[in-house]
């Protein structure tokens, strides 16, 4: 997965973890739902080295794109 992938999803999950934290109960089942739209652009791009380049946009599906950050399963309800 490339970095500005991860940091984005990472970015993702440090705003709803500060949502959380923003709310005075505490939650053992994620409640909130969040829709990840993806649009095919270059957060899903690919290519076959992080130093050439052969990148091309739309190569991952968002599933893959969430998969990535297993914690959000523990904050959201996420979807693709």
């Amino acid at each position: 997965m490339r970095p500005f992938s991860r940091c984005l999803l990472c970015g993702l999950l440090l705003l709803i973890s500060w949502q959380l934290q923003a709310e005075p109960s505490i939650q053992t089942e994620p409640q909130h739902k969040v829709v990840i739209l993806a649009t095919g652009g270059a957060i899903a791009g690919a290519g076959s080295s992080s130093v050439g380049s052969s990148y091309t946009a739309a190569q991952v599906p968002v599933e893959h794109l969430l998969q990535a950050v297993p914690e959000l399963k523990q904050l959201a309800h996420t979807r693709g």
